[in-house]
């Protein structure tokens, strides 16, 4: 772990704890706890080896990080964010974890060489990020991922049409997310994945639509 990070291991503030207890709680409402629900879509999904070189963007608290890393004993990963008081946080719940690291970071400037990783995973992270910067992130994973590399996204999607029993779930989701969000929800996840040279190899539905987890590879380089 950098020394940023460790001098602030001790200083994180109360944004980590409830956001680590916000995100647990929107789990709940659909039945199943968050660490459940991000690993069955780990293993439904992903087909690990146990040896790659994996980057986690936006991982905030660490929870799906820490997922990853038990399941690639003999690799390295790496989880960024912007925040250092979250990867404080983070550090401090991961400290078990040899093979994991966090590094403050923005994706849309990741600070990783080219060509470095196998898997770059966004788990609730690009509905988060600014429209204007997709297209940005999108050069900047391309850039970091090895020829044929995979990007994993478990985000947020909306079924059409939306079943009634969801719409408290959505109502919650514009409550608390902002335009950026809804706009990412609402399009072509897949349509924008191809545009942006990836080819879709595995896809799962969570939660009746509202929730994908999705494998991508990269075209070639």
């Amino acid at each position: 772990m950098t020394d940023s990070i460790n001098q602030e291991e001790n200083s994180y503030d109360i944004t980590a704890h409830l956001y680590s207890l916000f995100t647990g709680a929107l789990f709940s409402i659909g039945g199943m706890t968050e660490d459940t629900i991000r690993k069955k879509a780990y293993i439904e999904i992903l087909s690990l080896e146990g040896n790659e070189r994996i980057l986690d963007i936006c991982c905030a608290t660490g929870k799906g990080t820490r997922i990853i890393a038990s399941m690639t004993p003999n690799g390295q990963i790496f989880g960024i964010d912007l925040n250092p008081k979250m990867l404080a946080f983070a550090a401090a719940k991961s400290k078990s974890y040899k093979n994991l690291k966090f590094r403050v970071g923005d994706c849309s400037k990741i600070p990783f060489g080219d060509n470095t990783f196998d898997l770059v995973t966004a788990s609730l992270a690009l509905h988060e990020l600014p429209t204007k910067l997709l297209k940005e992130v999108f050069g900047e994973i391309r850039r970091v991922l090895k020829k044929n590399g995979r990007i994993f996204v478990l985000d947020f999607t909306l079924p059409q049409p939306l079943p009634s029993y969801l719409r408290y779930f959505y109502y919650i989701l514009r409550i608390i997310e902002d335009e950026s969000a809804a706009r990412f929800m609402m399009i072509n996840q897949e349509k924008l994945f191809v545009r942006e040279k990836f080819t879709l190899l595995k896809k799962r539905h969570y939660y009746g639509k509202l929730l994908t987890a999705a494998l991508y590879k990269l075209n070639e380089k």
